[in-house]
């Protein structure tokens, strides 16, 4: 009995981890980072483009 026990409260532990690994993921790629850095497009003068953060 305590074996099933057992097994129940880690199976149970593996679920409580998964979810709330999932809202936190799900959170943070939800909220806009405040400091990003932006890209821009520059020509490099010779037909070409190149990206460069700022």
């Amino acid at each position: 009995m305590e074996i099933k026990n057992k097994a129940a409260n880690i199976s149970l532990n593996g679920v409580v981890i998964t979810l709330a690994t999932d809202a936190l993921l799900a959170s943070a790629i939800r909220t806009p980072a405040k400091n990003a850095p932006v890209a821009h497009r520059q020509s490099d003068g010779f037909g070409s483009e190149m990206i460069k953060e700022s």
